[in-house]
């Protein structure tokens, strides 16, 4: 199974992903802001990072753009609630998923991104 990172600054909605996540044998990786996220996955590699588009300091936009430049370079999908933020992304990220978080959603997003990148 593909490691995954997860980073969102609130608190519910990041342990209710990562408890999904382990459930389906993830192994999960997480941050709660953007900065950490980068640190993580330049240290961890993971092979898919779930990140929020608003985040405290660097936002989920920004980090997407660090994570392309990364030499182990993970698989990226982006969430929010505003779907016109989604939109903007569309390019940048892998995969994007609306909050709030629809479970089964996840699991169609994960198998079509993992899927097509084929993970590491």
């Amino acid at each position: 199974m593909a490691n995954v990172l997860v980073v969102e600054d609130d608190d519910g909605v990041r342990r209710l992903l990562c408890r999904a996540l382990k459930a389906e044998g993830y192994a999960v990786l997480e941050a709660t802001n953007a900065e950490d996220g980068l640190e993580v996955a330049a240290r961890e590699c993971p092979d898919l990072v779930i990140t929020d588009l608003n985040l405290p300091g660097m936002g989920g936009d920004i980090l997407i753009r660090m994570l392309r430049k990364l030499p182990d370079r993970p698989l990226v999908v982006a969430m929010s609630g505003v779907r016109a933020a989604l939109a903007l992304v569309v390019k940048e990220a892998d995969g994007t998923l609306s909050k709030p978080i629809d479970l089964d959603e996840l699991d169609s997003v994960l198998g079509e991104v993992l899927g097509r990148g084929g993970g590491r």
